[in-house]
């Protein structure tokens, strides 16, 4: 499946809220060491460290580059992994997306 249609059975699913763009809390201050498969990152402003899969990890550092929305994450996500089934990629970038939000590490700004 090629990115595109991921996105389209990704607007198609509802997964994908409406005019809202992620980026980074700018407010945090995250200091990264990578372990095999795995990324532990501290943020020192708070001091709370989290542990990341490779997956969480590079939406979150997409998302330190600057404003994206849900569509661009899933396209960007589905070209970084290659040869995937791009229909698991949206549920997968939305419960990210989630976590981060809770986390208070990713922030929403209206389109």
């Amino acid at each position: 499946m090629s990115p595109a249609s991921a996105f389209t059975s990704f607007e198609a699913s509802g997964l994908m809220p409406g005019g809202k763009l992620f980026f980074q809390n700018p407010l945090v201050a995250l200091h990264w060491r990578s372990f095999e498969e795995e990324f532990v990152v501290f943020d020192q402003l708070s001091g709370i460290t989290y542990r990341f899969d490779v997956l969480k990890a590079f939406v979150l550092d997409v998302l330190a580059q600057g404003l994206h929305s849900e569509a661009s994450l899933v396209l960007q996500v589905v070209e970084h992994l290659g040869s995937v089934d791009a229909t698991a990629i949206p549920p997968l970038v939305h419960n990210i997306l989630e976590e981060l939000l809770g986390a208070g590490l990713v922030e929403v700004a209206e389109a």
